[in-house]
């Protein structure tokens, strides 16, 4: 009882209450020069000076400059929390013009944003040459021509950023088969739009660098057509469709630069050395599966 009264006593507790006091004060005085600030901050980021008020594109080719400028300007509308502008030059949201970008345009690589004078926004591109097309994931079927067949445009690792108009001839390598979303990540199925997906990422370096050196040794190959999880075909260029023109087969897990060599070898070695040269348009397929042999046959 007598520690009891010692603690309640009229003097402890009027210092508590003296400390109560100085703590509610100094929330009070923090609490002041914290809204003081937010204020001060939400006036000096409205300046004129400091807000951006233009927007300047360089780099684009094919993709309309009015494009960009209105994405990057839908995302510098409104404020933060009610006040402060998202033009200010500190505060704009760099990120998110940039992902929008990507999402709406794969053509677009390489998008670097920055704040010039604190007015300007300079967004500059870099735009996906387009090499090859991607034309589906089967072969066009018997009597249906590529006038008919929607294709791709696709960049030099194989990844598919735009829709392709047509072209007769040959004027792009064509490719055909299953696509990849992810290097990882095999899709079975391919939504609206292939933009953003890949075609084989981790052989196509390699299937370009065979198809190169089949035109070094004057063959005319046109489209490669992945035809199941083990083997894929060359299409030669023909008068007719795809899929009857001739075809060259071989494995995915095959050594590139051996199978060439056998077919270099084959085809300079009599009689089918002569064959080729008289009966290409009726040749049916040359057939490079089978280790150091080479088989073929001709229609007709």
């Amino acid at each position: 009882m007598k520690k009891k009264s010692i603690l309640n006593s009229p003097r402890l507790l009027e210092m508590k209450k003296k400390r109560r006091t100085v703590v509610k004060r100094k929330i009070f005085v923090f609490s002041a020069i914290f809204v003081v600030v937010l204020v001060g901050l939400c006036f000096v980021s409205r300046i004129e000076k400091i807000n951006i008020n233009t927007v300047e594109v360089s780099g684009n080719k094919v993709i309309d400059t009015e494009f960009i400028k209105e994405i990057a300007l839908k995302k510098i509308q409104g404020t933060y929390l009610f006040v402060i502008p998202k033009t200010n030059f500190l505060l704009f949201p760099k990120n998110k013009i940039i992902k929008e970008l990507n999402d709406q345009y794969k053509r677009l690589t390489d998008i670097e944003i920055k704040v010039r004078d604190m007015q300007v926004l300079e967004i500059q591109v870099k735009e996906r040459v387009g090499l090859y097309t991607w034309c589906g994931e089967s072969l066009p079927l018997e009597g249906v021509g590529l006038e008919d067949v929607k294709c791709y445009f696709m960049d030099r690792e194989g990844y598919i950023f735009d829709q392709a108009p047509y072209f007769s001839g040959d004027v792009y390598f064509k490719f055909f088969g299953p696509l990849t979303l992810e290097k990882e990540k095999e899709l079975s199925s391919i939504s609206d739009s292939p933009a953003g997906h890949y075609f084989i990422p981790d052989l196509f370096a390699r299937v370009v660098l065979l198809e190169d050196t089949f035109r070094d040794m004057d063959l005319r190959p046109s489209a490669l057509f992945v035809s199941n999880e083990t083997e894929m075909e060359f299409y030669l260029e023909s008068s007719g469709t795809i899929g009857t023109a001739p075809k060259i087969i071989f494995n995915q897990n095959a050594d590139f630069i051996k199978i060439a060599e056998n077919l270099d070898a084959a085809l300079s070695t009599p009689p089918f050395q002569t064959e080729f040269k008289e009966k290409y348009n009726s040749l049916s397929y040359i057939d490079l599966r089978f280790g150091n042999k080479v088989y073929y046959k001709f229609r007709y």
